[in-house]
């Protein structure tokens, strides 16, 4: 047997020499069966079969699982949760897989089918939540229930929410006595009633119109309400006390809104002073009427509806008066506590006072001057800024009013912050006073200025003694000069905020911008990057970018007042050649269109003093602001309710003579509107815009 034949295994020929050594089972069996092999022949040895695998191992087929069923990819055992688990003539009756024509309807039978309730009510969820409910359907028939779909009416309110409820999960098969849970969920986002049917179809004749079920919706959002106390720190200042001799007193009023959504009223159920009995509540008035404190209690509520400039019953005062006892320092707090809340929650109210002696006012300098006189005049554009001083010398708080005055000149100054919180006995704060001329300060030597810009820093205070201490005026002179033949382009916009007081806590923000079409070049506010190593803001001057670019001119911005209202964006340098031809589209973008929230949330969420936070929010360049901006934002947009559009008047000016005021109304946050596209021809600004202008100013 020394020549090749052919063996084969598992039916594949492949050479192999004929006197290779065969298992001992193989030899075994050609012996017993007495068969040898020629020098031509071949025999067939099969392979052993692979071991069989257990159930959630992959197959293909049956005869690979060793319970001798593959569905889905996977070997099974029978046993199901839902039809999913079953072959796609099965279904899924009590655990086990069964034959789909097994339950099929005779001519005696038909299947029944329940629904565990034709109404379904929705109890108050909180915006941003989610309430769920089942609804169980059924058959108690003897045999298959067919359910082609289930959904919504088209009158069902957006709010509503079902599972399963997608085409893809349909026909379902419901064999007898078996059930299918429906998830019907309601997520409020308006206040008011949702209503809807929830509608099940099935092959149950018996059950409806053509085997339809209707389940009614209904459910009551009345909004969320949200406490506002203003304001959130109190300050007495100094009121006398002598031993022997009696005491003073003083009364402040706290005013309690509620800034809430909805028709939802709130409840104020407890309202009490915290530690000292010097400072008593004294009255206490709804809409003018008064109010029993004492009968105040859980069981007998304060009701306030939301706030309405129309309705009295909306804005509650409560009277506090401070009679101080001794020669000290006094603290203490007003509690108010609103239903529906954790029994940890409350507003305080941080009360202040002191009998040791009056504040003492002292105001660093009494003028500041930026520039001078001729070409020492800051260019028309350019922001300056000097600082002042403000200690506090007395033995109690020194609570300080900055503000401008001085005519059309005190539109070229601001000063930051414009909300001062209380200062300490031996206590100080700075206060930055910017210059930011939009024209000469003569019109009639515009390069070489002989007359200046004047206004007043007017610093108002609780100081008394002696009474021309009540208002310190620091004197403002700002020098100006326009660069040779050169035309200046300013933009200011100013935007309709229904209530920037700490009961409107309206926070919407208008951001003004112009932007060079064809080199891309934006000026606009600073944008926030990071809280520096020394705690305060970085930011990003887009204006910057332009001012390094150089062929344009020279560009800032400036956000005048408490709310940056209103935005200035001043273009300077051009000459009488450059930008020729350039376009500079001015814009603006809706930041926030939150008309409600509560001030006090939104300094407790920012960890702010609340006295400060209306400071913080009206920050400009060269104020040091230690708050992201965008924590700001995001507070905003995730605890404001109603949205509010809102009107934007933008004053385009040349060379400080107003040109164009066109109005444009902004829908919501993100809006962008271009308001005016200017261009450079012949040295000069013309307007692309139609009606933007007159005549005199559009270009030829």
């Amino acid at each position: 047997m020394r020549n090749f034949g052919t063996s084969r295994w598992m039916g594949l020929p492949v050479k192999t020499p004929v006197n290779t050594v065969l298992t001992l089972g193989a030899v075994g069996l050609l012996a017993m069966l007495g068969v040898g092999c020629g020098d031509t022949e071949f025999i067939s040895v099969e392979k052993p079969g692979d071991p069989l695998r257990p159930v959630g191992e992959a197959c293909t087929v049956d005869s690979q699982c060793d319970g001798g069923r593959c569905v889905g990819g996977a070997c099974s055992d029978g046993g199901c949760q839902n039809d999913g688990d079953c072959r796609e003539s099965e279904i899924c009756v009590f655990g086990e897989c069964e034959n789909a024509d097994d339950f099929a309807c005779q001519t005696d039978q038909r299947p029944i089918m329940t629904v565990s309730s034709t109404a379904v009510t929705f109890e108050q969820v909180a915006l941003g939540q989610t309430q769920n409910q089942i609804v169980t359907v059924g058959n108690v028939g003897d045999c298959l229930l067919t359910l082609q779909v289930i959904s919504f009416s088209q009158n069902t309110s957006s709010d509503f929410a079902c599972d399963p409820c997608s085409a893809e999960f349909f026909p379902q098969r419901v064999p007898p006595g078996r059930t299918l849970d429906v998830t019907v969920s309601y997520a409020p986002t308006r206040p008011g009633e949702a209503i809807g049917d929830l509608l099940i179809r099935g092959d149950d004749a018996t059950a409806g119109d053509d085997g339809l079920v209707g389940v009614s919706l209904f459910a009551d959002y009345d909004g969320i309400p949200a406490m506002v106390v203003s304001p959130l720190e109190l300050s007495y200042g100094f009121v006398p006390f002598t031993p022997g001799g009696g005491s003073g007193s003083r009364t402040e009023t706290i005013t309690v809104t509620n800034q809430g959504t909805g028709a939802a009223a709130l409840e104020l159920e407890r309202l009490f002073l915290d530690r000292e009995d010097v400072f008593t509540i004294t009255a206490m008035r709804q809409g003018g009427q008064p109010v029993t404190v004492a009968a105040i209690d859980p069981e007998n509520p304060l009701l306030i509806p939301p706030f309405s400039a129309d309705n009295p019953l909306a804005t509650v005062e409560v009277d506090v008066t401070f009679t101080p006892d001794d020669n000290r320092d006094f603290e203490d707090e007003l509690v108010l506590r609103p239903g529906g809340l954790a029994d940890n929650q409350r507003v305080s109210v941080v009360l202040t006072g002191s009998s040791l002696g009056p504040p003492q006012i002292e105001v660093t300098t009494q003028q500041l001057t930026y520039g001078d006189v001729g070409t020492a005049a800051l260019l028309v554009g350019s922001v300056d800024f000097q600082q002042v001083t403000v200690r506090n010398n007395g033995q109690s708080a020194l609570t300080i009013n900055p503000a401008i005055g001085g005519g059309a000149a005190a539109g070229e100054f601001t000063v930051m912050p414009a909300f001062v919180p209380p200062i300490a006995a031996g206590g100080a704060i700075i206060l930055s006073v910017f210059f930011n001329p939009s024209e000469a300060s003569d019109p009639a030597n515009t390069f070489t200025p002989a007359r200046p810009f004047e206004a007043f820093l007017n610093i108002t205070s609780n100081d008394t003694d002696p009474a021309s201490d009540v208002l310190k005026t620091v004197a403002l002179v700002g020098w100006a000069r326009s660069g040779v033949q050169d035309q200046t382009l300013k933009v200011e916009m100013e935007f309709t905020n229904a209530d920037n007081s700490w009961a409107g806590s309206d926070f919407r923000n208008v951001d003004l911008n112009i932007e060079n079409v064809q080199n891309s070049l934006t000026c606009t506010k600073p944008q926030f990057l990071a809280i520096g190593p020394s705690g305060t803001g970085v930011f990003a001057d887009s204006c910057a970018e332009w001012n390094q670019f150089g062929q344009l001119g020279q560009t800032s911005w400036i956000g005048l007042g408490a709310f940056e209202e209103p935005e200035r964006v001043v273009v300077r340098g051009l000459g009488p050649t450059g930008g020729q031809g350039q376009r500079f589209n001015v814009g603006i973008t809706y930041i926030e269109d939150c008309a409600n929230i509560p001030s006090g949330l939104l300094s407790d969420i920012l960890g702010i003093a609340g006295s400060v936070l209306l400071g913080a929010l009206g920050g400009a360049v060269g104020v040091p602001i230690a708050v992201d901006p965008s924590s700001i934002s995001d507070t905003i947009a995730n605890n404001c309710f109603d949205h509010a559009s809102t009107t934007v008047t933008t004053r385009i000016s040349l060379d400080g003579v107003v040109v164009a005021s066109p109005q444009t109304r902004l829908g919501e946050k993100g809006d962008f509107a271009t308001v005016a596209t200017m261009k450079r021809v012949n040295g000069a600004f013309c307007s692309e815009t139609a009606g933007v202008g007159g005549p005199a100013l559009q270009c030829q």
